[in-house]
């Protein structure tokens, strides 16, 4: 007797085609490419980055334009502009240290 195997499509949870955060993920990955560079900046530079980060916020918890992101941008856990920078330059010294302790291991 030939028995059939049945196949089912594999869920991919994240990648609908409508899904709101894979589109800002886009927006998000945009924003944060080179904005080390405005480390230490006043905040009227970083208000245009901001803008795009609230309206993203507001895009993906589908919330108004009138209303306070302040809740959803806890609620997606995303970090505000100028805490994205100092946690990016954070990343590069760490990593730039594990690089050049490397190197000095490689070296001796």
């Amino acid at each position: 007797m030939l028995l059939s195997r049945t196949t089912t499509a594999p869920s991919t949870p994240h990648s609908q085609p409508g899904d709101p955060t894979a589109s800002c993920f886009g927006i998000l990955s945009r924003t944060d490419y080179g904005n080390v560079i405005f480390a230490g900046l006043p905040g009227v530079t970083l208000a245009p980055l901001r803008r795009v980060m609230n309206a993203a916020v507001r895009f993906v918890a589908g919330i108004g334009p009138r209303d306070h992101v302040t809740a959803a941008w806890h609620e997606l856990h995303w970090l505000p502009i100028d805490q994205r920078i100092i946690y990016k330059l954070c990343i590069l010294c760490m990593q730039s240290g594990t690089a050049l302790l490397r190197l000095t291991y490689v070296i001796l």
